[in-house]
């Protein structure tokens, strides 16, 4: 009887074990055989986005909150370690990650969100804010221009 997935309906994992081990041992790679070591290779320059210099929007990323860097919210921020509050003042730029993105007409919109940094004066824990979800790289393209 006819087991394999190979050319049937029958999903792979409804093979039977021994057939499963049979098309594992008979499958062959198409790649020629090297003596390099498996990732890039020296001498080889990598690339990665660009940042751009026209940057229509500056977000600062608190603990608590991502603020408009012209925001006047001078409101302070709990410490996640003690409680007390630390004042937006004492925070620092700590990291500055970049994300592109299409806004209302199709015209890329470039948003810097810079992480901001600072130690309680009450416990000397750093506390920082957390990037979101579409800049975990430096450069980044937001939902929008993915979608495309």
């Amino acid at each position: 009887m006819l087991y394999r997935s190979e050319n049937s309906t029958l999903p792979p994992s409804q093979n039977p074990i021994p057939e499963r081990e049979r098309i594992k041992k008979n499958r062959v790679s198409l790649r020629e055989e090297s003596d390099k070591p498996n990732g890039g290779q020296p001498g080889h320059k990598g690339g990665t986005l660009k940042r751009m210099d026209n940057v229509q929007e500056r977000i600062l990323v608190y603990p608590d909150k991502e603020l408009s860097a012209d925001s006047e919210d001078t409101s302070d921020v709990t410490c996640p370690n003690c409680g007390k509050p630390i004042p937006r003042s004492l925070f620092d730029e700590d990291k500055l990650r970049q994300l592109i993105d299409l806004k209302d007409k199709i015209d890329a919109h470039v948003q810097d969100s810079v992480l901001m940094k600072a130690t309680c004066l009450h416990c000397g824990i750093e506390v920082s804010g957390k990037f979101g979800p579409y800049t975990q790289g430096n450069v980044n393209y937001g939902p929008h221009l993915q979608a495309l």
